[in-house]
Order: C-alpha cells, then sequence, then structure tokens
C-alpha cells in the first residue's frame, strides 16, 4: 500500500530513499512539484489520471546493479521555451531539495540536457530534449533494501507467469509426430 498523504510543497529526504514505501513516497512528492511547477505533468505511459497506486501496480523498479533497485519515473511535459523549461526545472529541483549538478546550461544546443540535479544527493532528475522529444525524468536512489528486491521479483515472477500462459502448448515438427 503506497505512502498517501499530503505531499505538496514537501522535498525529498536526504537519507532516505532505500526502501519500496520511501521510493513510492519520493515519486509522490515528485509528482506533486511537476504538476506544481509544470501544470498537467503526468507520468509516462500511465495517462493523466494514473495516482501513485498505479504506479505502484504497473512499474517495475528498475535494476541499477549488483542486486540494487530503484524506481525510474518519466513526466509527459509540455514544450516551452529552454529558458522557461530551465526556470522551471530549477524550481522543481529547489523544492524537492536537490542541488544542481555540474554543466547545466540554460537551453544549450550543444546537447540535450537542459537540466540536471541530485547527483550529490545518490538520486537524478533531468529534463532533456532530443529529437524533438521533452521529457523530464527522476530516478531514486540505488537501493538493496529487501523491499525493493522483492518488489523486483513480483514482477519479474509475474512475467514469467504471463510468458508461461501464453506459451503454444504444442508446435508443429516438436514430438508431434508430423
Amino acid at each position: 500500500m503506497a505512502y498517501h498523504g499530503d505531499v505538496e510543497g514537501q522535498e525529498l529526504i536526504a537519507d532516505e530513499g532505500y526502501t519500496q514505501q520511501e521510493q513510492l513516497r519520493e515519486v509522490e512528492i515528485v509528482l506533486s512539484a511537476m504538476q506544481e511547477h509544470f501544470g498537467e505533468a503526468h507520468f509516462v505511459d500511465l495517462g493523466s489520471q494514473a495516482g501513485i497506486d498505479d504506479f505502484e501496480a504497473e512499474v517495475r523498479p528498475q535494476d541499477c546493479g549488483d542486486n540494487h533497485y530503484r524506481y525510474r519515473v518519466g513526466f509527459d511535459i509540455e514544450d516551452r521555451d529552454n529558458s522557461e523549461l530551465y526556470e522551471r526545472a530549477e524550481a522543481v529541483a529547489n523544492q524537492l531539495g536537490l542541488s544542481e549538478n555540474e554543466n547545466n546550461g540554460e537551453g544549450a544546443d550543444g546537447g540535450p540536457m537542459l537540466y540536471g540535479a541530485g547527483l550529490d544527493e545518490d538520486r537524478l532528475f533531468s529534463v532533456t530534449t532530443e529529437g524533438g522529444q521533452l521529457s523530464a525524468i527522476y530516478k531514486g536512489r540505488c537501493s538493496d533494501h529487501q523491499t525493493m528486491q522483492d518488489k523486483f521479483q513480483e514482477f519479474a515472477d509475474e512475467h514469467a507467469e504471463q510468458m508461461e500462459e501464453n506459451a503454444p502448448t504444442h508446435l508443429p515438427g516438436y514430438g508431434s509426430g508430423e
């Protein structure tokens, strides 16, 4: 069961983000900040009405190496000019308590990164544009907490079960005598 509370205006807690519940709470806080500063920001692939329960049910923790996992969430946001995107992204990062990464440019034409923050806090928040596509991404910290491992395994087991259910029970030419 996901954390449900008033997260509006809250920042991330620096020494949390290890358990699945803490990571879900962070996603909820980030969504609130994105909606405050970008308007109708919503989860990529989940739709505009999706909330944290939908996210928890549909999004598998991402493998980040050596039995460590984290949530990664993408947001659909409206296109704006680069300086406005930078200002809004900076406002989100400041609200979340994330420090700006080095080498950020105010819409630098030299690359797709418009804004990045959070590396000093073991997280990543970025706004990028590549090939005309604008995206905002938040990645929680990599965690080896058992709850994150369990959630990853739960998704893996469900996927394996679905693959087994959809597997053909008879393949022509294999042991059928045809």
